[in-house]
């Protein structure tokens, strides 16, 4: 493999990485829902519950978004903090 193969080869994974990753994050801006804390966390949870997930080979790229799905809802912990305090008033 030559010098400048590994860097790309890495990159390439990287970059595959990070496209199959966030999918909770992209569905909670996408869906309405209901206000709750960390709502792309729990969907990407509660749908690898399911068997048809494992079956089709989808668990294993939403488990691959999960740390992203965590990260997007801690940052908007705050904003989705309020919205439960309005919704519970």
């Amino acid at each position: 493999m030559t010098v400048w193969m590994k860097p790309l080869t890495c990159s390439g994974l990287m970059l595959l990485c990070l496209s199959l990753s966030g999918c909770g994050t992209l569905m909670r801006g996408l869906a309405p829902y209901e206000p709750q804390l960390y709502p792309a966390t729990r969907d990407v949870l509660h749908s690898t519950r399911n068997d048809l997930c494992w079956s089709y080979y989808i668990c294993p790229l939403l488990l691959v978004g999960l740390p992203v799905d965590l990260v997007v809802d801690t940052l908007l912990l705050p904003g989705d903090a309020l919205r439960v305090a309005h919704q519970e008033r």
